[in-house]
């Protein structure tokens, strides 16, 4: 595998006084409630605690992170327990439950279901972070790619997006999505910076994970 460390590519001037940097994240907050959007935004204010859902769905993006970069994933789950779930307080665990163990059985079906799938596409990008000015305006497009991967066989390239998720989504927010949108553009944009063709792009392949650990199987009365 070639190296794949996330490095930020910048197109354009991106730095200077008066740009504004846009991220999918933002603009949909702005669309949804823009109180909300000035005080995470403009205020910069944060929670002080991390709700259950998004620490999950931290973890295990992490892991997937390291995976993808063929790294162990396991020893992600080690450090951040150590780091962080060893470190809170008894309250806040039962409030959280084993979640080092609830990752590490999401992750272990993740890793069985899809160690033949993975072998069949090159990682060409981790995480790719990216900066684009939008020409003749003050904007800063923003954003992080999960993952930029060539089908061995095809040759044809995908942008893969990694999701948590309690349920699959609606076909109707899937099919409207702006983020997939925004990244099919980024990747023509990427190209000459990642060794692709921009005629090579083939699509958006989106990883929706359910955030519910397997079910334990159970000896029966019967």
């Amino acid at each position: 595998m070639k190296d794949v460390k996330p490095t930020c590519i910048k197109i354009g001037e991106v730095e200077g006084e008066g740009l504004i940097e846009l991220s999918n994240s933002r603009m949909k907050t702005w669309r949804r409630c823009q109180v909300k959007h000035d005080f995470k935004y403009v205020d910069k204010l944060r929670p002080k605690r991390k709700a259950v859902p998004l620490r999950r769905g931290t973890w295990v993006h992490s892991c997937l992170e390291a995976r993808d970069s063929g790294e162990n994933w396991v020893e992600v789950i080690k450090k951040l327990k150590a780091e962080e779930y060893d470190k809170l307080f008894a309250e806040e665990k039962v409030e959280l439950g084993d979640l080092p163990t609830e990752v590490f059985r999401i992750m272990r079906a993740y890793h069985q279901h899809y160690s033949k799938v993975d072998l069949a596409y090159e990682t060409l990008a981790v995480e790719q972070q990216f900066m684009i000015r939008i020409p003749n305006t003050k904007y800063v497009i923003t954003g992080v790619i999960d993952a930029i991967k060539r089908h061995k066989s095809s040759g044809k390239v995908w942008c893969f997006e990694h999701k948590t998720m309690k349920k699959l989504p609606s076909e109707n927010f899937r099919m409207s999505d702006v983020q997939t949108t925004l990244y099919m553009k980024v990747m023509v944009l990427l190209a000459p910076y990642l060794g692709y063709k921009p005629e090579d792009i083939e699509g958006v392949i989106i990883d929706y994970i359910s955030t519910k650990a397997p079910t334990i199987p159970e000896v029966l009365k019967s």
